[in-house]
């Protein structure tokens, strides 16, 4: 039963096309990224719900607002008021 759980969205992103690809060790950033998050919410009981991936976006040099996918992310998942 899933209803119970916390419904989160992943966003995996990097910041220059070279991490798109492959790292030294033959590892893509944006699949181990997903891999790690999808272990991570298993973990914590987690249910995702909704995934997005940025390639090559730098998070220092565009501003959130022009992050399409981040806005999509927002958008979807928006943080719970305590």
């Amino acid at each position: 039963m899933t209803e119970n759980k916390n419904r989160v969205c992943c966003l995996y992103r990097v910041s220059t096309d070279k991490q798109v690809d492959f790292n030294s060790n033959h590892e893509a950033d944006l699949p181990m990224q997903r891999k790690a998050c999808h272990k991570f919410a298993e973990a914590k009981g987690w249910v995702i719900v909704h995934e997005e991936q940025e390639e090559g976006v730098s998070g220092h040099k565009v501003r959130a607002e022009a992050r399409d996918k981040l806005q999509i992310i927002q958008g979807l998942c928006p943080k719970r008021q305590v």
